[in-house]
């Protein structure tokens, strides 16, 4: 039986967050991460490598739980590996926390996308959930898919996110890259589309040049697919239109 490999000197790297210097933790099967790690709303995503260019890694990207009495932790955290090999696993550290007045907002379940210009220009966008009051709309941007990140749509006093930032609970978004040059959204090379919900599911195309805001005359869709208020109790009144079920899917 083939056992966890994890040696003390990266045991002690990982404490002092210097993970991204260390041997990767080596396993097999399930679960995959070591059983001390715990990253509830874990978001996979296949990137480009920044350091090695033309290889690749799949990312996990989630919240951290690390409080006795209740859900997540103060930083959205992220593991890698190769793809090439799933079993070697980095913990790249905290990618994102936020600070206000000495206190660290709570981060809830994150998504984490690439976007790619027609020009070429290359970015990230996290998408980090903070439970912060009026900062749960935040997003953040980098130009590698591990940070560091600066949040681009906060107040000058940073307690809150911007008018306009549309993004809610549970936040996932969708680029939808552009490859037929008769599409009028060609020359600017994505399209991005956001969804969000708590017991109610909506979704946004969103503006390409702010990707927190909804694009001008685009899409806003208030009941996307149903939500139940608990279990087996649908919170959605079907007489307000859930353009985006099957037909005959309510019966």
């Amino acid at each position: 039986m083939k056992k966890i490999l994890f040696t003390l000197a990266a045991a002690c790297a990982l404490a002092a967050g210097c993970a991204q210097t260390v041997e990767p933790v080596i396993g097999t099967g399930n679960p995959y991460l070591p059983l001390w790690e715990h990253l509830p709303d874990g978001e996979p995503r296949v990137f480009e490598d920044p350091d090695n260019p033309g290889k690749y890694r799949a990312y996990i990207i989630g919240s951290h739980d690390l409080r006795v009495g209740s859900y997540c932790g103060p930083d959205i955290r992220m593991w890698s590996a190769p793809v090439e090999d799933l079993t070697a696993w980095v913990d790249e550290g905290p990618i994102f926390t936020y600070n206000i007045d000495n206190q660290w907002d709570v981060m809830y379940a994150p998504d984490l996308v690439e976007v790619n210009w027609r020009d070429g220009k290359r970015e990230y966008y996290l998408y980090p959930h903070s439970r912060g009051w009026g900062r749960e709309a935040l997003i953040a941007k980098s130009d590698r898919p591990d940070g560091p990140f600066t949040v681009v749509n906060a107040t000058e006093d940073g307690r809150r996110a911007v008018d306009g930032s549309i993004l809610g609970f549970d936040p996932s978004v969708f680029v939808e890259q552009i490859i037929d040059p008769k599409d009028p959204d060609y020359n600017i090379g994505f399209r991005a589309y956001g969804y969000w919900g708590f017991q109610r599911s909506s979704a946004v195309e969103l503006d390409q040049n702010t990707m927190y805001s909804a694009r001008p005359g685009g899409t806003y869709i208030p009941y996307f697919i149903p939500a139940s208020f608990r279990y087996g109790v649908v919170r959605c009144s079907w007489n307000q239109g859930i353009p985006c079920t099957l037909q005959g899917s309510e019966t």
